[in-house]
């Protein structure tokens, strides 16, 4: 369900975006279409449906609960941009995060999958730079902005829309600062820096141990030096 629903939404935003670039920065607030409002209404189905989810299927820890928040918080302001026909592009805005999402659910369908196989390994590599790569820009640039215009246009929209949005955009970025530091050190990028301690509940719990990991590795070595 994740994959297939990042793929459809990142996929239709991204093309959006890049088709309507000049509407999306000039007009977050007021701009509404009903036709364009259905990715909003599929977006907040897999909001519920995944909530729901986690609920009746997942053991409650510190990083169900933190996406649990995530969820709501996206449903809540969703909710509002059904109701009152406003923020349809912000919602754009905030969703185009899901273009990252795609490598991000690739890269855990291939962490799952406990790299059985040596071509999975490079696979897995390019994955994870991709989404790393791909994080920055879909995901803290795109919040920098929609923080940005909240501030710009403080006076030009209704204080609880305002306080709504900070809100919410607060917790986005707390949940997007903390998958980012758990991705870095996960795939290996400061892991001599930071450890598991360091991150605490935090820290990713991967399917495979290290050593078979490093196994893996030095297999593929091998193969490539026979090769």
């Amino acid at each position: 369900m994740l994959l297939p629903y990042s793929k459809i939404s990142g996929v239709f935003l991204f093309v959006y975006f890049c088709r309507n670039t000049r509407l999306m920065f000039a007009s977050p607030y007021h701009y509404y279409s009903f036709l364009e409002l259905q990715i909003i209404l599929i977006s907040m189905g897999y909001f519920i449906y995944d909530s729901l989810d986690m609920i009746f299927n997942e053991t409650l820890n510190v990083s169900s609960v933190v996406l649990m928040i995530h969820h709501v918080c996206s449903i809540i302001f969703l909710t509002v941009v059904l109701a009152s026909h406003k923020f349809l592009l912000y919602a754009y805005w905030a969703l185009m995060m899901e273009v990252s999402s795609i490598f991000l659910h690739c890269r855990g369908i291939l962490n799952q999958s406990k790299l059985s196989t040596t071509s999975m390994i490079s696979l897995y590599k390019v994955v994870s730079y991709v989404n790393i790569v791909l994080f920055v820009p879909f995901r803290f640039f795109t919040q920098a902005f929609l923080m940005l215009w909240s501030f710009v246009n403080l006076y030009n929209i209704n204080w609880v829309f305002f306080t709504m949005s900070m809100i919410c955009n607060l917790c986005f970025l707390a949940t997007n600062c903390a998958l980012f530091l758990r991705l870095l050190h996960s795939d290996g990028f400061i892991c001599d820096k930071v450890t598991s301690d360091n991150l605490g509940v935090f820290a990713e719990d991967v399917e495979y141990k290290q050593v078979e990991k490093g196994e893996l590795l030095q297999d593929h070595d091998d193969y490539d030096r026979n090769t």
